[in-house]
């Protein structure tokens, strides 16, 4: 029994490593598009795989629901407004440029020029602030299961527009993870709104 807790003991920051590894990946592919780390997302993201999947999560309704926004005060982010003014078909042609490593960061630098045009900029990304904006991810994170040893799924709420949610899937590829698929999901403002009342009353 005491060899079994030992040996225990000593897998427990193993496993601890294994569960936490995809977790860190994904928010390292979200700092190297800000960073416009290229190298670092040509090796961590199966792209042709990625843009199929973002292509046939856009349906004709989804692009429909996005263009609204997530209601009549809510500000149209970049995203919404590429897809009101040029439709469906540009929407896939968009995917096809842009989704690849070089156009994410050049998408993300376009958000940032509006965003700081009106006022609202995020601060800058330190060494200092890493634990925060770590904590505001994970925060941002409304689902995280391991479907496989090998393959693990996370729902994220965008920070720009919260009934729209970024689901990934990354796979353990000769032993790294890499995102292989990223959908767009659409959630109720009332399930939003439920769900947020949940975790405030359970803080």
């Amino acid at each position: 029994m005491k060899r079994l807790i030992l040996l225990v003991l000593a897998a427990l920051p193993c496993l601890t490593a294994y569960a936490a590894s995809p977790f860190l990946t994904a928010f390292m592919i979200n700092e190297a598009i800000k960073a416009g780390d290229t190298e670092y997302l040509e090796r961590k993201i199966e792209w042709p795989a990625v843009r199929q999947s973002l292509r046939e999560s856009l349906s004709p309704m989804t692009v429909a629901q996005v263009e609204q926004g997530s209601g009549p005060n809510a500000k149209p982010g970049l995203w919404a407004r590429i897809k009101a003014s040029f439709g469906r078909s540009a929407v896939n042609q968009f995917v096809d440029r842009y989704v690849t490593p070089t156009g994410l960061p050049t998408v993300f630098n376009y958000g940032v020029t509006y965003r700081r045009l009106r006022g609202d900029a995020d601060p800058p990304r330190t060494l200092a602030n890493l634990t925060e904006r770590m904590r505001a991810a994970w925060g941002r994170t409304k689902r995280a299961e391991f479907l496989s040893p090998t393959l693990v799924e996370i729902e994220m709420q965008s920070k720009a527009t919260p009934n729209r949610h970024y689901v990934s899937r990354l796979e353990l590829q000769s032993f790294e993870w890499r995102l292989v698929s990223l959908r767009v999901k659409l959630v109720a403002q009332t399930d939003e709104r439920v769900r947020t009342a949940e975790l405030e009353a359970a803080r």
